[in-house]
């Protein structure tokens, strides 16, 4: 059911070499950990863009109520 793979990493000057040997199992958790990860980081950047946004627009309404409340003082004076 399982395949097992050889990855085999060549060093240039040395002429030493490492060998791995995963089963198919293990590269599937693999990759299904590297896409959770990626999933999680694009659902985290969404949250943070869609915070900078509120955070904006709260400092846009906030100064249109500092604008008013300084133009009703001129009005009642």
């Amino acid at each position: 059911m399982f395949k097992k793979y050889h990855i085999v990493i060549f060093k240039d000057r040395e002429c030493a070499h490492r060998h791995l040997r995963l089963r198919s199992g293990w590269l599937v958790l693999l990759f299904l950990l590297l896409v959770g990860a990626v999933g999680c980081n694009v659902w985290l950047w969404s949250h943070l863009a869609k915070g900078r946004t509120l955070e904006h627009q709260l400092m846009q309404s906030q100064r249109t109520v500092e604008e008013q409340n300084a133009q009703l003082v001129a009005m009642t004076e």
